[in-house]
């Protein structure tokens, strides 16, 4: 309400989105610059007053435009006292992050199904029973990710087939 925090938009008629909150996590979006650094760090000092809860710092990261400059970057990592984000930072079991080689982002997805797989004793399992193991425990695994991502074709086809042998 202050004017302190600008944050992001998707496209130039959109309303700025400056926070998400997914139960008991939230995401900040700001400028990169000291003086929004600063009115973040206020925030986290009133919510942990009025709350009672302390914020997780180890817990917590921060993640930079490919555009902010060194000097930006550490002095903004000062006033939050937190470290940066690895790109390979999982949330939920999610990516938070993707890259371009878009195969190579949903892979944990294809070691994960595979590694479910080779625990069962699928001889000692009736058809009609490998079905519905594939379709109860796999398609659920799936379902998480494909609602939030577009998960690669070449992905689906190696899990498709991954569940015919099966």
């Amino acid at each position: 309400m202050l004017g302190n925090l600008h944050g992001i938009k998707i496209s130039r008629e959109a309303p700025a989105i400056s926070h998400l909150i997914f139960a008991d996590d939230t995401i900040l979006f700001c400028r990169a610059n000291q003086e929004e650094a600063t009115a973040i760090d206020k925030c986290l000092k009133i919510y942990e007053e009025w709350s009672g809860q302390c914020i997780s710092k180890g817990k917590s990261g921060v993640v930079f435009s490919p555009n902010t400059g060194p000097i930006s970057r550490k002095s903004i990592l000062e006033v939050l006292r937190m470290g940066t984000l690895s790109r390979e930072k999982k949330y939920l079991g999610i990516p938070l992050f993707s890259s371009r080689i878009r195969c190579a982002d949903f892979q944990f997805l294809k070691e994960k199904v595979l590694s479910r797989l080779e625990g069962w004793k699928a001889k000692l399992l009736s058809r009609v029973r490998r079905i519905v193991l594939i379709q109860l425990v796999i398609q659920s695994i799936l379902s998480y990710t494909m609602s939030t991502f577009k998960v690669p074709a070449t992905i689906c086809q190696g899990l498709d087939a991954a569940a015919r042998m099966f």
